[in-house]
């Protein structure tokens, strides 16, 4: 089954990044001109560019922003991480429990609250994603930068398609969302 589903993604990825036409310069990062978008004429042909937990150097990792504005950069594999949470959803996530320098609750989250991960008194398990449902994911905003030095550049920006949708999301979110994004023609403007 998660075989499948890494085909079917793979499939749709490849999709998005055929129906994108191909950028030809050279783009500037908000904060310098240290980053190239994929182009043509920068790698040789059939060149695999992977956006490692989608734009994780621009955008909060494995959120759909990440993913859009790795999309927008003409990659064409979105690279990913998945768990299973307590109610058996498969997400998107790097780590096997939230941390509070990638995740906090969110403002709107209404009682009863899941574990807070800026509660230093929480303990680590509590955050495991294994043992959060779906619902509890929800009410987390994950829109922080765990390492400013490392990714100066890292912004939780608003994008075109995904907003500021900072939430974990399934894997069935981000197939419709590239679905969504390559039939678009509203897509962000590249960084």
């Amino acid at each position: 089954m998660l075989r499948q589903l890494w085909i079917v993604l793979l499939i749709a990825v490849t999709g998005a990044a055929a129906c994108t036409p191909p950028i030809v310069a050279p783009a500037s990062s908000p904060a310098d001109d240290t980053t190239l978008r994929a182009t043509s004429a920068v790698l040789p042909p059939g060149f695999d560019v992977q956006g490692h937990r989608g734009a994780r150097g621009l955008q909060p990792e494995n959120t759909l922003p990440a993913f859009e504005t790795a999309l927008d950069l003409g990659v064409s594999t979105l690279e990913l991480d998945l768990h299973l949470t307590a109610d058996g959803e498969v997400v998107i996530w790097h780590d096997e429990a939230l941390t509070r320098d990638k995740c906090g609750l969110s403002t709107m989250a209404a009682p009863p609250l899941p574990p807070d991960p800026d509660d230093r008194a929480v303990a680590g398990d509590a955050l495991y994603l294994s043992r959060l449902t779906f619902a509890d994911l929800q009410r987390y905003r994950c829109d922080r930068n765990p390492d400013p030095s490392r990714f100066p550049d890292q912004r939780a920006t608003l994008t075109t398609l995904a907003g500021d949708n900072y939430q974990i999301v399934r894997l069935a979110d981000l197939f419709a969302f590239v679905e969504r994004y390559a039939g678009s023609d509203a897509k962000s403007t590249a960084h």
